[in-house]
């Protein structure tokens, strides 16, 4: 922490103007009295997973500075307490599971879960009963331990028992017995505080329908709350859930027994007995007319189609084996709609009607078949799309720039296993082509990887077609296997006719010799998407669904002169990477030999078209915003003489850190600059701030000097940055102190203390220790020390203790002292300090002191030499003698409730499990003289009760 800006203090200072915003601590004794806000003892409340001797807190705010409006957060000194051991179990439902179809029917096993949380402060075994303390409706199974989690949130890795087989015998047994052969990793069935056990109960379900199963896990007094109770021993407790205190101090104990006792806990849950739930499968068959196979189009229905339910035992997706359960006919509208079904997985199969071929189904695959999941709700919109439409021939072609790679040619030359290369100056167009070959599988590249019975296939340029051709070979078990080529071009392009050729399946109906041609195919532009157009060369043989393109060719091999195995691809707009992914497609067919291609191959044509993209200019403007409202819509004057530089951008990430730099220009007089004639593709603009300037805004809304820019098929414009004069500034400061002024045991008036405090600095005979109002001081020498002491061993490194250990029940009033010593007020002062864990905010300390009315009051605040208490409401409070507080007040946040969705920007630890205290103090004046005014120092304090 900066000495200025953080040092923490005593309310009595000695400002010295010679050393502006700062003051010089003396050592002083300071006796802080404590008065009103005692409240009636509470019972002992269940307690967080703290360990004994570790209650801390710390105060934090903020305030803006007007100058500027920027934020300064604030930090206190830490104090802590300590905490003696508290014992405490809490059991809760997790639900239960029924793993057929989620339904609890006569003759299911139920498995129902448990979790069994160490709500006290140390590590502690638990007793598990060998049995329900009760059930109706259902028989149980032997209990079982599954789970154990060290601090019950997941944070830590739990440890899976379920394998394990951890099952409790009939009479009960303590964790430490049961947990034994996994001893390292569950604290040798030691619980620690926070940690958790999840328990599972298998019940056999021997209620009738319209009855209910209810099991209740421990046995508890029948009282209004069933966890955390007292425990007692009875004559026998097998049925009992209870926590067992460890010896001494094992697995991390606290030596002794908890203040508490052992405690027990118990839950119930009840599930109603019903019949299982049947749900209807239902969908469309509809005429693709645009042959597009997207499914959201508009299209109408198609009647008298005939569409089979079968059921998928083992939910893989595959009728094959399966019993065939219903078949129905289309209506007039294409809907179709099943008997309803139990839950479980189902597959829907539809039949084409003569002439129509399918063009997409809702699961994606475009096979005619649907998998159903049947679960919770009826399944509709299986769709299924149809067309007997001829696909429409391609667009005219708008480019004749061509990229000739036939053998032998000036242009590339294909080479056999040489396709990791770049070929320079293709067909003497200026523009290199560099050519990647991908086999993540590695099942293709090696001439030497061949399949019992086949021809040594392998991906390569010159193969099955002949020299002018770049050609894949399939030889993979699966069609999720894929082999690619990646085209990385030198400046981008806009592919106007690229052709895959002899794109085909073949006798897809048989399992004898079947398979099927599949490509995928993405454009980039440093690194970004770009939309490409895939179609057919000619009607009727390819399915397309977006840029994926499936081969449909049945009764016989295309050959690849054929143009109706071509699939033309373009680009919308410039690329700089194009790449094509292959597989044998989903319909490829066992034959004996694990499901592999039958030695099919595609190829790319030989010559392409492109269009070369014409350079673009990118421009924008650096203008002065003189009212530093950062609004980019108002008339402001450029800055000349600027720089502003260009970087290139590859990977796409706007970022120039991976990019290099372009062109740099200055400013011309109205602020405008530009750079002209380059390649599209994607760029940062980053703008130098002039001397004494600062950003306010630019275009892309970062406010950060860069903005990232894509060229594409327009100009960039219009891209803005505002910079605003840097204003004279003044720093405000506040100074935090927090402190623990008093210990009441059990709530009740018998103080264990109230606080002296010592500054451990060294004493200086010169100091002229000053009287504030309201603040008494003693003189110098007297006190006590050993009830709390702030220890130091700098001005800005303070910290507190105290010799006092307090207990479930006790009451801890902290103090937190604030004061502006800067040298201009810090405005919108926010003072946030989270409810200490293990403790529980005292909601009406206050209601005695002034004033009396208005609801709760559990903050006290003095202010302007005035002590008020104040409301925890968001109500405004009252305003403090004659200052006038615009939106002055108290506030209590249950946890849970954000305190920065009420003030945004306040700095304020998250998140709120614990609740928190806000004081909105607006305008805080800085100090002028020593004391004066006295609303630029105060303190605020606020009781909490141990759990």
């Amino acid at each position: 922490m900066s000495k200025n800006r953080h040092c923490l203090t005593s309310q009595s200072y000695i400002h010295h103007r010679a050393q502006p915003c700062r003051y010089i601590w003396r050592t002083l004794m300071v006796a802080l009295l404590v008065s009103g806000g005692i409240v009636t003892p509470g019972a002992i409340a269940q307690v967080t997973s703290a360990p004994p001797g570790t209650i801390s807190n710390q105060a934090t705010g903020s305030f803006v500075d007007p100058a500027d409006n920027s934020t300064t957060t604030l930090e206190s000194n830490i104090v802590t307490v300590s905490v003696s051991e508290v014992a405490g179990i809490t059991v809760t439902s997790s639900g239960y599971t029924e793993p057929t179809d989620g339904v609890v029917s006569n003759d299911d096993t139920v498995f129902f879960g448990f979790v069994v949380k160490n709500v006290g402060n140390d590590p502690t075994q638990f007793f598990i009963p060998g049995s329900p303390a009760s059930l109706s409706g259902g028989t149980a199974g032997p209990i079982e331990i599954i789970a154990y989690d060290p601090d019950g949130t997941g944070a830590a890795a739990e440890e899976n028992l379920s394998g394990n087989n951890f099952t409790v015998p009939a009479s009960g047994e303590r964790t430490g017995n049961l947990l034994s052969p996994v001893a390292a990793t569950t604290n040798n069935g030691s619980i620690p505080a926070g940690g958790t056990l999840t328990i599972r109960v298998p019940v056999t379900v021997t209620g009738a329908n319209g009855t209910n199963l209810s099991i209740t896990l421990g046995n508890t007094p029948a009282t209004p709350n069933n966890q955390n109770q007292s425990y007692t021993l009875p004559v026998t407790d097998s049925e009992n859930l209870y926590t067992v205190d460890n010896t001494a101090a094992d697995n991390g104990d606290t030596d002794g027994a908890p203040i508490n006792g052992e405690r027990e806990a118990s839950d119930s849950v009840t599930v109603a007995i019903t019949a299982p739930p049947e749900y209807i499968i239902s969908g469309q068959v509809r005429d693709d007319l645009d042959n597009d196979g997207d499914l959201t189009d508009a299209d109408s229905g198609i009647g008298s189609v005939s569409v089979t339910l079968f059921d998928d035992g083992d939910g893989d997706g595959d009728p094959t084996g399966s019993s065939e359960l219903e078949t129905v006919t289309t209506n007039s509208s294409g809907n179709y709609s099943f008997t309803p079904r139990i839950a479980g997985d189902y597959v829907v199969v539809e039949t084409d009607l003569s002439g129509y071929t399918s063009t997409n189904d809702s699961d994606g695959f475009n096979n005619n078949r649907i998998a159903v999941a049947l679960s919770g709700a009826d399944s509709t919109d299986n769709d299924f799309l149809d067309s007997n439409t001829p696909l429409p021939a391609p667009d005219p072609q708008s480019c004749n720039t061509t990229f000739d790679f036939t053998w032998g040619s000036g242009g590339a030359v294909w080479n056999v296993n040489d396709t990791n290369n770049t070929y320079t100056n293709v067909d003497a167009s200026g523009i290199d082509v560099a050519l990647a070959q991908l086999d993540p599988f590695n099942q293709n590249i090696d001439s030497n990887n061949t399949f019992p019975g086949r021809d040594p296939f392998f991906t390569t340029t010159n193969g099955a077609y002949g020299p002018t051709y770049l050609t894949w070979a399939m030889t993979a078990e699966n069609s999720n296997q894929v082999v690619s080529f990646v085209f990385d071009f030198s400046q981008p392009l806009l592919i106007d006719d690229l052709q895959v050729i002899d794109l085909d399946g073949t006798n897809l109906g048989s399992a004898a010799s079947s398979f099927q041609d599949e490509i995928a195919v993405t454009g980039l532009l440093d690194g970004i998407d770009v939309p490409l157009t895939l179609s057919p060369e000619a009607a009727g043989t390819m399915t397309i669904t977006g840029q994926s393109a499936t081969g449909s060719y049945t009764g016989g091999n295309l050959s690849h002169l054929d143009s109706r195995g071509h699939l033309v691809i373009r680009s919308s707009a410039p690329i700089s990477r194009l790449r094509l992914d292959y597989s044998n497609g989903p319909a490829d067919a066992s034959d004996g030999s694990g499901g592999r291609s039958n030695g099919h191959a595609i190829a790319i044509d030989q010559v392409f078209r492109f269009c070369e993209a014409p350079p673009r200019n990118i421009s924008g403007y650096v203008r002065d915003d003189v009212d530093g409202d950062g609004d980019l819509n108002d008339a402001d004057n450029g800055i000349d003489s600027v720089t502003v530089d260009l970087f290139s951008d590859p990977n796409g990430d706007g970022d120039p850190v991976d990019g290099s730099l372009v062109l740099s220009r200055t400013t011309s007089s109205d602020g405008s600059f530009s750079f002209n004639n380059v390649n599209p593709g994607r760029y940062v603009i980053i703008e130098r701030n002039p001397v004494d300037f600062n950003s306010s805004a630019d275009s892309s809304g970062d406010n950060d000097d860069q903005i990232p820019v894509a060229v594409s098929t327009a100009d960039s414009t219009n891209n803005i940055f505002l910079d605003t004069l840097l204003p004279t500034v003044l720093n405000p400061n506040i100074r935090l102190t927090k402190r623990i002024v008093a210990i009441n045991r059990g709530r009740a008036d018998e103080r264990l203390f109230e606080a002296t405090y010592v500054d451990v600095g060294a004493p200086d005979d010169n100091d002229n220790i000053v009287n504030w109002p309201g603040i008494a001081v003693p003189a110098e020498g007297g006190g006590s020390v050993e009830s709390y002491i702030v220890g130091a061993t700098g001005i800005d490194e303070i910290t507190a203790t105290t010799n006092t250990t307090v207990r479930p029940g006790d009451e801890i009033e902290y103090a937190i002292s604030f004061l502006s010593d800067g040298d201009a007020a810090a405005t919108d002062m926010l003072l946030c300090d989270r409810i200490p864990a293990n403790t529980t905010f005292v909601p009406d300390a206050f209601n005695a002191l002034n004033p009396t009315s208005g609801g709760a009051r559990g903050i006290l605040l003095n202010f302007n030499n005035e002590t008020l208490a104040l409301t925890n409401a968001n109500d405004g409070d009252e305003s403090i003698g004659t200052i006038a507080n615009d939106g002055f007040g108290g506030y209590y946040f249950l946890p849970g409730e954000d305190p920065s969705l009420t003030f945004p920007g306040l700095s304020c630890a998250s998140p709120n499990n614990t609740g928190a205290i806000v004081v909105d103090l607006s305008s805080v004046p800085n100090a002028t003289g020593e004391g004066t005014p006295d609303n630029s120092y105060g303190f605020i304090r606020f009781r909490v009760v141990v759990d």
